[in-house]
């Protein structure tokens, strides 16, 4: 994984994404949600994992995965999520904002429509976190008056 700011490359990062079996998604995909720690509950296994970023409303994450840092840049062994050494997570984790790209790769058309969904709902998401905020800030002023936010 290279990461790049203002144009430069500044990282790269060694990681291991979904097996044949359970690919990672591709093309524009951004980051939804930051969740300090995730618990993954299927019926064929349960981890928890920490510095998770949501990149798919179908539960693909960027995360910490030390049990699979041996694979990392050599095998992709992940259920779907891009699995990072846990350091490298919590750099990213801590430089990436929600609505960050994270990914620009050439796809298929229905892979395109099913990223283009996904930057639409993250979208949808700041919004509803906006009018969240604006509704929070006009219920403070109504208990304590114009706080001038």
């Amino acid at each position: 994984m290279y990461v790049y700011q203002d144009g430069k490359q500044v990282r790269r990062f060694p990681v291991s994404l979904g097996k044949h079996s359970t690919p990672t998604s591709s093309g524009n995909l951004v980051i939804m949600t930051h969740e300090y720690v995730t618990v993954f509950d299927t019926p064929l296994y349960r981890i928890t994992a920490f510095y998770n970023e949501r990149i798919t409303w179908d539960g693909e994450f960027l995360h910490a995965a030390p049990w699979s840092v041996g694979s990392q840049g050599r095998r992709n062994v992940s259920h779907g999520c891009v699995n990072l050494a846990p350091r490298n997570a919590a750099w990213v984790f801590g430089m990436a904002q929600i609505g960050t790209d994270i990914a620009e790769l050439p796809v298929s058309q229905r892979a395109q429509e099913t990223s283009d969904r996904h930057r639409a709902e993250a979208e949808l998401g700041s919004q509803r976190l906006r009018r969240l905020k604006r509704q929070f800030v006009q219920m403070l002023d109504q208990i304590f008056g114009d706080l001038a936010l």
